[in-house]
Parts: structure tokens; C-alpha cells; sequence
């Protein structure tokens, strides 16, 4: 599938929010929290091993017992991702609502950056990269491929959702009421939405957020789950950081995270007595997730206090994720002039160490772009601007006159 080269959101990062934390509890000089952007980019590089392996890896080897487990562990790169980007929206709300309920500038750039978000995930869906052949000779595949709903469209459509409600719903307790309500309702309901096919009732557009039955990867039930997860946690630690019970907080988190994890495995097991027979996505393995998510939370926090985190690549992984997100994508599935990717070229012909090597690769060049792309924001902000705004004026220009 071709991908377009729109690179919009250059100038905004997929959780940016999370700068304008001012505490004094394990965090950056500019008041960003160590332990999310050691997650964040934690993540972000298992993304990148997740994609280079399933692209280039020999077919057959996905059978093999090793890839089960390698694949259970990729499994927690969409959770985590869903999941910081609902604690850090909590964080930016608290300390921005003032502003937010004005209606000035962070309102609109809020909504601004949530746009981006949304928007991105369907720019490296179109068909072709022409805005007539898209519209004139896309295939009822392509149209359906379009339509299905990533990992970046969820995040978006969530982070509205926290937005909009956290504007309607002024009391904290009424608000934290809702959010942990959400949370369990997107995981329970979700097994209800997989076993129907909405197309029948409403546009396929919209009957892709509801389920798979289209294609959808990341359908809101119940990835958004994991969005409202997030952002009931980032409540209880707000909650412990006021009354300077932070050690206490992830204390509970890791006692949480050991036994989401043992009841998940137990409850979703055929072969142990506890087995509770659910239909797919079974709400236990929906929370295991959650009790990994938070398992690796803890470890970040841990190593954040003990070490100074900002000084190591990862972290500047983390403060471009979204354009690693978007650039790793284009290398290997973007069809150049040849009309082949990376991903046709190679074939499926690799062997582990193969894929190993170009992983380590593919990570060292996106950390690479990263540093560089951040020193030039930091330097010279005006020239990074104009230049993020050339490649998005650029190739959408030619999309739509293409």
C-alpha cells in the first residue's frame, strides 16, 4: 500500500502535553516526567523491532514457539502507547484547565494537536499519492484499508474524548469517576462490538472505530480502554504526588501490575482451573496488558530515580515519536521510484539475525533523525518551523494537483 509523504506533524509530538508538568519529583530540567519519556521510548523502539521483523522476517519463522513469545511482548507496544498518552493528557489538563475553559490559545492548540494525530493516521493509508487516483481508481480493498482505524486514529478519537469530558465535567470527583468508569466499560463492552458488523447499520467510516470486522487493528473497543487506564492512573498519582505519598504510589502500582498480571494469565489459560471462557477480546487479557503496562511504569520509575535518563538516546526517541512513528512506516512499506518497498524487496527472506541487524539499523538511524530534528528545534526554531512547513506544503500540494 502506498503511503503519502505528508509529515505534518513534524511540529507536533504525539505527547507533547506532558512538558508543561512543574514538579520537582523526578523530573527533567524543563519539568518533563523521566519515567514517561523513558516509557515512551522504550516503546517506540520496540515498535520499530515489531514492524522490521513482521515486514522481512521468513514466513515459516512466525510459527515457531520463539515468535509466540516475541509476539506476546510486541503485543504491549499499542497498550503502552495508548496508555501515556492518556496519563500525560491528564497532566497537561490539570495544569492548563484554566486556559482551556477561556477558550485562548492552549484550548485551540490542544485540539490542534489532537487533529494532527488523527490526520496522520489516515495519510499513511491513502491508495495512491494523488488525490484523483484515490478518489477514481482506488479498489474496494483500498477503500476498505483506508477506512480501518490504526493505533494514531484511536489516540486521537481518546484524547477527544478525555478532552471533551474534562471540559463538560468540572468536579475532579465526578470527572475521576467517569474516567475509571470508561475504563472498565470499553473493556467489557468490547467482546458485545466484536460480534456484530455495524456496516449494515452506519458508514463504513464510523463502523471501523467500533471492531475488526473491517480491517481495523486498533478498533476503540478496547484500545480507548487503555487511553482511560492511563488516565485513571495519572489521577491516583496527581492524587499521591499532592500529598507526598509518591513512593506509595508506585508501590501500589507494582502491586497492581503483579496481580492484573497472575489473574490474567489464569483467567485466560484453558489449562488452568481458574479459566473463565470469555469471547474475543477477553476482558482478562485486556487487563494483563494493563498489569504489564504498569509492571514496566514502575522499572522506568526506578530507573529514573537512580539515574539520570536524559542523557541517553532513548529519550530523545521519545520526544519525537510521532515522527519516528510516521518515518520508520515510509522506509519500509513506502513504494519508491520502482514501485517496490523496502518490505517488497526483501521479501519475507530474512532470518532472525538478519532481522536483528536491521533493527539495530533501522533504530539507529530514527534515533539519528531524532537528535538532530531536536537540536534543530532547539537551536533554531524559526528554521525548523519553515522547514516542517515545506515538507507538509510540498507534498500535499502535489497530492491534490498529482
Amino acid at each position: 500500500m502506498n503511503k503519502i509523504p505528508i509529515v505534518t506533524f513534524l511540529q507536533f509530538e504525539l505527547e507533547s502535553s506532558n512538558k508543561i508538568v512543574k514538579t520537582t519529583y523526578m523530573t527533567k530540567p524543563q519539568g518533563r516526567l523521566q519515567f514517561i519519556d523513558l516509557h515512551r521510548g522504550l516503546a517506540i523502539l520496540v515498535m520499530i523491532e515489531v514492524h522490521v521483523f513482521n515486514a522481512f522476517i521468513i514466513p515459516s519463522m512466525k510459527f515457531e514457539p520463539w515468535f509466540h513469545h516475541l509476539n506476546f511482548v510486541n503485543g504491549l507496544v499499542a497498550p503502552s502507547f495508548t496508555f501515556i498518552s492518556g496519563f500525560a493528557f491528564i497532566l497537561a489538563a490539570e495544569k492548563k484547565m484554566e486556559e482551556f475553559k477561556k477558550f485562548g490559545s492552549a484550548f485551540w492548540k490542544q485540539l490542534g494537536r489532537i487533529a494532527m494525530i488523527w490526520f496522520v493516521g489516515y495519510t499513511l493509508r491513502v491508495p495512491f499519492f494523488s488525490l484523483q487516483r484515490s478518489l477514481h481508481e482506488s479498489s474496494t480493498q483500498q477503500i476498505e484499508a483506508f477506512f480501518s482505524v490504526d493505533v494514531l486514529q484511536t489516540i486521537a478519537i481518546g484524547l477527544l474524548m478525555l478532552f471533551g469530558i474534562r471540559m463538560l465535567i468540572r468536579n475532579t470527583t465526578a470527572f475521576k469517576l467517569v474516567v475509571f468508569g470508561l475504563f472498565l466499560f470499553f473493556g467489557l463492552a468490547a467482546p458485545w462490538f466484536w460480534q456484530h458488523d455495524f456496516h449494515s447499520h452506519i458508514p463504513i467510516f464510523f463502523a471501523s472505530y467500533l471492531n475488526p470486522s473491517h480491517g481495523s487493528l486498533f478498533p476503540l473497543f478496547p484500545w480507548v480502554g487503555f487511553i482511560f487506564a492511563g488516565a485513571a492512573a495519572c489521577l491516583l498519582f496527581i492524587s499521591a504526588r499532592d500529598k507526598g505519598k509518591m513512593d506509595e504510589f508506585f508501590k501500589y502500582s507494582a502491586l497492581v501490575s503483579g496481580v492484573l498480571i497472575i489473574t490474567g494469565h489464569l483467567c485466560i489459560a484453558k489449562s488452568t482451573f481458574s479459566y473463565i471462557p470469555m469471547p474475543d477480546p477477553h476482558f482478562f487479557f485486556f487487563t494483563m496488558r494493563i498489569g504489564y503496562v504498569l509492571m514496566v511504569l514502575v522499572v522506568c520509575q526506578l530507573i529514573s530515580q537512580y539515574f539520570d535518563v536524559t542523557k541517553i538516546y532513548i529519550v530523545d526517541a521519545s520526544r519525537e515519536s510521532l515522527l519516528l512513528y510516521w518515518l520508520h512506516l515510509q522506509l519500509i512499506y513506502r513504494k519508491w521510484a520502482t514501485n517496490q518497498s523496502l518490505a517488497d524487496i526483501i521479501n519475507g527472506s530474512f532470518g532472525i539475525w538478519l532481522c536483528i541487524l536491521a533493527t539495530l539499523a533501522m533504530i539507529a538511524l530514527m534515533l539519528v533523525v531524532a537528535i538532530y530534528w531536536g537540536r534543530l528545534k532547539k537551536n533554531n526554531f524559526p528554521l525548523a518551523r519553515y522547514t516542517s512547513w515545506a515538507f507538509v506544503g510540498i507534498p500535499l500540494v502535489i497530492f491534490l494537483l498529482r
